[in-house]
């Protein structure tokens, strides 16, 4: 299923879970998401830098939708890609039954070398229903560009980078609206950052670092947040949150 149809069809937001298989998909994990009811569907980070690592990430998506009986959302960075290995990788994500793809630069992306976000989306959009990322954090005028050029080329939807105060989503969400710009906005949270991400995002908001108590920060943001829905970036693998995710989130206010 086109993911971008459960943000048109459902009354209550949607919940998506960000997986990060450094390790595979082995029998515990399989497990843990099984039980994951409230999700509706997951997205799989891809830091592929060869086409034999292309290969196999394209086969561990069509793997877990095979086996969770539910959409996955694979990261597609721009980052080293080219005409060539785009055509061959559409084929190989066609053949794994992998249809909902999101979109963005990646690390390494280099503007001389490969594609830029929009020319990305727009050689996928004929095949593929696509999300991309916005920043909530951008200028007022950065953002309505950002959003007019990813909706032009093809995004049904986007998902918004990491942020710590709802405000600013929800000032994004204004933006959107007052520039006639329809598309979904997804909220992208932490449960519980990783060290590095932590830091970077302190030093992207200028915050200190006793501000913040996570886990106990997510849960204040997610009963206080009104958006399509909630993108959950690769959680902490403590108990708490497994045990949020397979039963306790009822769905949080929406637009």
């Amino acid at each position: 299923m086109k993911i971008s149809e459960y943000y048109q069809s459902n009354e209550t937001p949607v919940l998506s879970l960000e997986l990060n298989l450094k390790n595979g998909l082995d029998d515990q994990t399989i497990a843990q998401l099984q039980h994951c009811q409230q999700v509706t569907y997951f997205s799989l980070v891809n830091h592929s830098d060869t086409m034999e690592a292309w290969s196999e990430k394209i086969r561990q998506a069509g793997q877990i939708q095979a086996i969770l009986q539910k959409p996955v959302l694979l990261h597609f960075p721009a980052a080293g890609l080219t005409e060539d290995n785009l055509s061959q990788l559409k084929q190989e994500l066609q053949v794994a039954h992998i249809e909902n793809l999101l979109v963005l630069r990646g690390d390494g992306w280099r503007p001389s070398h490969n594609y830029k976000t929009p020319d990305l989306l727009a050689a996928l959009a004929q095949d593929f229903d696509l999300a991309a990322t916005i920043n909530p954090g951008a200028p007022t005028e950065e953002i309505i560009i950002d959003a007019q050029r990813k909706q032009s080329a093809g995004a049904s939807y986007l998902i918004s980078q990491a942020f710590f105060d709802n405000a600013e989503f929800d000032r994004t969400q204004h933006v959107l609206k007052a520039a006639d710009l329809n598309l979904p906005l997804v909220a992208g949270l932490f449960y519980f950052p990783s060290t590095d991400d932590f830091q970077a995002l302190m030093a992207r908001f200028k915050m200190t670092e006793e501000k913040y108590d996570y886990p106990a920060h997510f849960f204040t943001q997610v009963e206080t947040l009104k958006s399509a829905g909630i993108h959950l970036f690769a959680p902490h693998p403590d108990q708490k949150i497994w045990n949020w995710l397979q039963s306790d989130y009822k769905g949080h206010k929406s637009l």
